[in-house]
């Protein structure tokens, strides 16, 4: 019995038509194989692409712990929190001019493991001047912020103007994708003369208008320490997210103005570029248009590329999403250090 299978099973590897008839897949066949892979990816593609997403928001929410933390360090080295402005902003732009000035985002880097970049600027000189444009390009080439300060789902343009309406000196640099909170409202602007609307990173008026004929008064960064925030460092803002491509989120009709309109990362305070926001409008809430004024930046909301809300980081350090549709009373509330609210934040 054995020598008849082997010599059936040696024809047909010699013969295969010895072995019977092979069948192959009908089109049919074919076509539900294709159908059933065609399903499997179509039910898989979105657990990915959630995974992804949920990697990327877990790094976006590391990112801003990283500066709520860095803040904090900076204070207890300087007893106060870092500056919003280094200098006065009098607006007298290029390369010799002491306006705009360098942000707080410069000034954080060392207690971010940023020392090497840090040392690269030169905080007594205006943020256009050469050395600081360098310092500023010397990141990718001009074209992203430092790593931490950028959001992995943030997947647009990310560099626009150094010195936006400025006519000298001006430069592309990286944008962030982080700001401080200067306050409530846009009577921010005025720090200890409005106590009660005014954020860690706010400004004070300390003259009037620029001498280069800018409506802007001259401004300074307000020094804020901790024993500042009276409505307490669980209840109140530090900083958060926003979309350097601001104008396109708020303003979806609005075309970009040559990248005037990003948050370039080194700066403090600018016409149009500035690394502070106020709680004027909830999250990734639209505004009314159409956008006409300069000073329009800074009402920009806290915005994100997330869906449904934004990450904030509180004065304690604590990082939380905030829903888009936040009560507004709430949401400005706790952008000020001494509005005396007694609403939590959800987290």
């Amino acid at each position: 019995m054995g020598g008849v299978v082997k010599t059936f099973i040696e024809n047909s590897l010699e013969n295969p038509r010895a072995a019977g008839p092979r069948r192959g897949f009908t089109l049919v066949e074919l076509l539900v194989v294709i159908a059933i892979i065609g399903t499997l990816v179509g039910l898989l593609l979105p657990a990915v692409q959630q995974a992804r997403e949920a990697a990327r928001r877990s790094s976006c929410q590391s990112n801003l712990k990283q500066l709520a933390l860095g803040c904090l360090n900076y204070h207890d080295a300087q007893n106060q929190f870092p500056p919003a402005n280094t200098g006065l902003t009098d607006w007298q732009c290029g390369p010799g001019g002491t306006g705009p000035a360098i942000g707080l985002l410069v000034r954080v880097l060392p207690f971010m493991e940023e020392q090497s970049l840090y040392n690269k600027f030169d905080l007594t000189a205006s943020v256009q001047g050469a050395t600081n444009r360098a310092a500023a390009q010397s990141v990718g080439g001009g074209k992203v912020a430092p790593s931490v300060y950028r959001c992995p789902s943030y997947g647009e343009q990310a560099f626009g103007s150094l010195s936006t309406g400025c006519s000298g000196g001006d430069a592309n640099v990286g944008a962030s994708c982080y700001a401080g909170v200067m306050g409530s409202t846009d009577s921010s602007w005025y720090g200890e003369n409005r106590p009660a609307e005014a954020g860690v990173f706010c400004l004070v008026q300390t003259g009037a208008a620029s001498s280069v004929g800018w409506w802007y008064p001259q401004m300074k960064a307000q020094v804020n320490r901790m024993k500042d925030v009276l409505d307490g460092t669980s209840n109140t803002l530090l900083c958060g997210e926003v979309r350097p491509n601001a104008i396109k989120a708020v303003y979806p009709t609005q075309a970009i103005d040559g990248g005037g309109l990003y948050c370039a990362w080194p700066v403090g305070l600018a016409s149009r570029s500035m690394t502070m926001r106020y709680n004027k409008y909830g999250p990734n809430q639209i505004m009314p248009g159409p956008y006409g004024a300069w000073q329009d930046q800074q009402d920009f909301p806290f915005s994100s590329s997330h869906v449904g809300g934004v990450f904030m980081a509180k004065v304690d350090g604590a990082v939380g999403y905030v829903a888009d549709g936040i009560d507004i009373t709430l949401w400005r509330g706790a952008a000020n250090m001494k509005g005396g609210e007694t609403s939590k934040l959800p987290w």
